[in-house]
């Protein structure tokens, strides 16, 4: 079977059509055939779990491109339902926070460590000095740890509106841990996501208050359908701010750095 239109890409694949009711996600490297089978041993868990994702179907080789193969899923994400309809950003939000609850009550014990990730990824941050690695990484080790699953990048612009209700899509960072920490990340996406190239003072005014806006309709969601310590999740903040800075976004280095700085020293 040969593949059909591009529907959508990001930095290390690019994802087609394949065939009646089906997607297939071909990374962009011929070399990436171990990120492919990680990503489906994830699919794999994901599924069994009986989470609100595309089911998979399989791996598969195009062009000599690895690839993985899921259930197709065609409507708009909630952030572009947001950005066309406005008025639909409380509904958007809530719709956010039902399903990241809905996640946190599913558990995972075969996915990945949170906890173990973190620790690689700080380890590995050039920015911060052994002296603030070592403090980030004793208070990782002390926080309660948890066996449900995380889905490591929840944001509207992965959640597809399709007819058949709200989909979480991109599950190739999940793991299984506390659920502050997940939504901690969550917190961090939304306070550190990089703006539109070209906007003037007032518009990023603007998006920065909407984000703010969904951020807490979302949580307050959240929190009345699986309560947890928002202490906790202050706590695992600039843990999280932390490992963001091993995603290498240059615009979002100074902010992460002054919260790890107040959190952690130098």
């Amino acid at each position: 079977m040969s593949k059909g239109n591009l529907l959508g890409q990001g930095r290390i694949a690019e994802v087609f059509a394949w065939g009646d009711g089906q997607v297939v996600k071909l990374m962009r490297s011929s070399n990436a055939q171990g990120e492919a089978d990680y990503e489906a041993r994830i699919a794999r868990i994901v599924d069994t779990a009986g989470l609100s994702a595309p089911v998979f179907a399989g791996q598969v080789t195009v062009d000599g491109r690895p690839g993985l193969i899921f259930e197709r899923f065609d409507g708009p994400t909630l952030l572009t339902e947001v950005g066309q309809r406005p008025w639909r950003l409380v509904w958007a939000a809530r719709q956010l926070g039902a399903l990241h609850a809905q996640m946190h009550s599913v558990n995972a014990p075969g996915l990945p460590s949170l906890r173990s990730k973190l620790e690689h990824s700080i380890g590995r941050i050039p920015q911060l000095t052994p002296t603030v690695k070592d403090r980030i990484l004793r208070r990782v080790r002390v926080l309660p740890d948890g066996d449900i699953v995380c889905h490591g990048d929840f944001h509207p612009d992965n959640v597809i509106v399709s007819a058949r209700g709200p989909v979480v899509i991109d599950w190739v960072t999940a793991s299984h841990g506390p659920a502050a920490a997940d939504v901690a990340r969550t917190a961090v996406l939304f306070m550190g996501g990089a703006m539109p190239p070209g906007i003037d003072v007032g518009r990023r005014i603007l998006i920065q208050t909407i984000r703010r806006i969904f951020y807490v309709i979302y949580l307050r969601t959240y929190q009345r359908r699986h309560p947890v310590p928002s202490l906790l999740i202050q706590t695992w903040f600039p843990i999280l701010a932390a490992a963001r800075l091993n995603e290498h976004i240059p615009e979002e280095e100074a902010r992460w750095l002054a919260v790890v700085d107040a959190a952690f020293g130098k």
